[in-house]
């Protein structure tokens, strides 16, 4: 089965295969010059004749020097005479051009006469049995660009060896199937197939029904979708209706950005990620970002088939990436990530999902962080200590930093950093990693300078929310809009900031 291929979450991609009779070059003779379009002549001084040329399409060049020309291969041009006294090559036996037809022509697979940069590939056979083939572009599945065309994809003779520098395959056409109306470009009743930049007609009269599995390989019906609907993801789909409108528990998802702006709007029926509901015992609910599934909106869930197997980390915890990369969580429990976030975590570690509204997998003194995804909504729980209280949840020797990011107001994180914290409100102190603010202030605290060249002093943090209990000391009031802004001021974070005069 076919699975779609996240941005950032990745499952495992089909690979259309499909017989084609590739252009063969012929290979040059032993004693002929490596040329990539025919050999040339040895460079003799006193022999009678030089090396043969090689059979490529022209012939090879004449010897140099006092002795005959080398003898031509198999030429279309006619040979090179020789430099000096050499003369020039004689003929070989012709070899055929290549073909004149054009790509998207019909053509022969077992004589294959398309142009030059084309292939015939296998197409099916006509009323009579006999195979008939279709004229397309050659491309390299490992180069960018491939050699494709926008509306698209470059599909490989075979499977590609993982570190091989060049892959060649050939360029299969979309065939702009509209999940709206496949019968405008299928020419009657038909499913759409996403493959994304490309969408094709499956005319096989199929019976597969909303949320059942589907693919082009099995021929039976059961496996294809039923007019109307799109397999995406393996799992047909219906088209969004009226207004874009759904059924309970889908969201309706535009993915014509992915297949150059096709009308392509998929109801999906969501899961959670978090929890782990809404999918069958042998799925797991994964995360989509809006990057993966087209358009714009909320981050949605999607139930993946096979054998993934949850591991036993959670926040906060080390953990251990999938070798092969086939899931995101590797061995952190359903609904984390597993991933290195650099200084100050150098290391993999598992953190989880979260939303403004569902914050549950944000234990262990985290918070949730949006704005990291491109999806609106989606973030990640962050932090291992409280800003606010005593840094006992660093240890020994260790201190809580206040961190805030960009001008997202909801989360402040704290994380812990080598160093002691004892300076006081007031106090002159010192920062120790600029990169990160981090000083010998208590917890809770920023060491800054309050005007420009001036010493820097311990000044401590505030919140602006509703019962919130970090506020400020009577006759000090909570500055915000310092944390996140531009170089001009403006943008900053209006609910965190520091105590400052009341003025």
């Amino acid at each position: 089965m076919m699975q779609s291929k996240f941005v950032l979450f990745m499952a495992a991609g089909l690979s259309l295969t499909t017989m084609a009779c590739q252009k063969e070059e012929a290979s040059s003779d032993a004693d002929s010059g490596a040329m990539p379009r025919g050999g040339s002549g040895g460079r003799p001084s006193t022999s009678d004749s030089g090396p043969n040329g090689g059979n490529q399409m022209n012939g090879g060049a004449g010897g140099e020097g006092t002795g005959n020309g080398g003898a031509g291969g198999n030429i279309v041009d006619p040979p090179i005479g020789g430099d000096g006294g050499g003369g020039g090559g004689a003929g070989g036996n012709p070899v055929d051009p290549p073909g004149d037809i054009p790509k998207g022509g019909v053509c022969d697979p077992a004589d294959d006469q398309c142009d030059r940069g084309l292939v015939c590939v296998n197409n099916g056979v006509d009323e009579a049995m006999v195979a008939i083939g279709v004229c397309l572009s050659l491309c390299d599945t490992k180069a960018d660009p491939n050699g494709c065309e926008n509306d698209e994809l470059c599909n490989s003779f075979e499977e590609c060896v993982a570190d091989a520098a060049s892959c060649e395959g050939f360029c299969i056409p979309s065939d702009d199937c509209e999940v709206s109306d496949p019968s405008l470009a299928c020419g009657g009743p038909a499913s759409c197939f996403f493959l994304p930049p490309i969408t094709l007609c499956d005319t096989t009269e199929g019976t597969a029904i909303i949320g059942a599995e589907c693919g082009l390989s099995d021929p039976e019906p059961a496996t294809h979708c039923a007019p109307g609907l799109a397999c995406v993801g393996g799992i047909c789909e219906a088209a969004c209706g009226e207004a874009d409108a759904c059924g309970e528990g889908e969201v309706c998802v535009d993915y014509g950005p992915q297949v150059n702006d096709l009308n392509f709007k998929i109801c999906h029926k969501q899961c959670d990620a978090h929890g782990q509901l809404g999918c069958m015992p042998e799925e797991v609910c994964v995360v989509g970002t809006v990057a993966d599934i087209g358009g714009e909106g909320t981050a949605i869930g999607y139930c993946v088939a096979g054998d993934f197997t949850q591991g036993v980390d959670t926040q906060n915890q080390p953990c251990t990436p999938t070798a092969d990369g086939s899931t995101y969580w590797g061995s952190c429990t359903a609904g984390h990530i597993c991933e290195t976030l650099g200084l100050p975590i150098p290391d993999d570690m598992c953190m989880g999902f979260c939303t403004e509204s569902n914050t549950s997998l944000c234990t262990d003194n985290s918070a949730c962080l949006q704005g990291i995804f491109r999806a609106e909504g989606l973030g990640v729980c962050l932090g291992n200590c409280d800003v606010w209280g005593a840094n006992d949840a660093c240890g020994e020797g260790k201190t809580c930093a206040f961190l805030t990011f960009g001008n997202d107001d909801t989360a402040v994180i704290g994380l812990c950093f080598e160093g002691e914290a004892t300076v006081a409100t007031g106090e002159a102190c010192e920062v120790t990693n600029e990169d990160f603010g981090v000083s010998n202030c208590e917890v809770g605290h920023l060491c800054a300078a309050t005007v420009a060249g001036g010493d820097t002093t311990c000044i401590k943090l505030c919140e602006v929310a509703p019962e919130t209990p970090n506020g400020c000391p009577a006759g000090l009031m909570c500055r915000t809009g310092i944390f996140g802004a531009d170089q001009n001021g403006m943008g900053g974070n209006e609910r965190f900031g520091i105590c400052s005069p009341n003025q």
